[in-house]
């Protein structure tokens, strides 16, 4: 991993356009991963929250049913968080 390695600095710029590529390439824990990244930011890489990217990635991975995403979805759901809404959950038919 680029984040965490061994006998070597980790490199999250690498990491990062790594986790992308799997992202655009529908992997399911790259997508809850790398929201939860642009959700918090990363300052080691100058990296600014971002909420569309974050909101984009937990709708995908919870649609490619990721269990963390759809864990976290269904949490923000039921807590009443202003980024998810109905309309959200319909999109995600696992929870039918």
């Amino acid at each position: 991993s680029y984040f965490i390695s061994k006998g070597m600095l980790p490199d999250k710029k690498e990491s990062l356009r790594y986790l992308n590529l799997a992202c655009d390439n529908d992997h399911p824990g790259a997508c809850y991963y790398t929201a939860l990244l642009y959700r918090n930011g990363d300052e080691d890489i100058q990296m600014e929250s971002d909420f569309s990217k974050f909101k984009k990635l937990m709708l995908q991975g919870a649609e490619l049913e990721d269990c963390d995403c759809l864990h976290f979805l269904a949490d923000a759901y039921y807590n009443g968080d202003e980024w998810v809404d109905e309309p959200d959950i319909v999109q995600v038919k696992t929870y039918e």
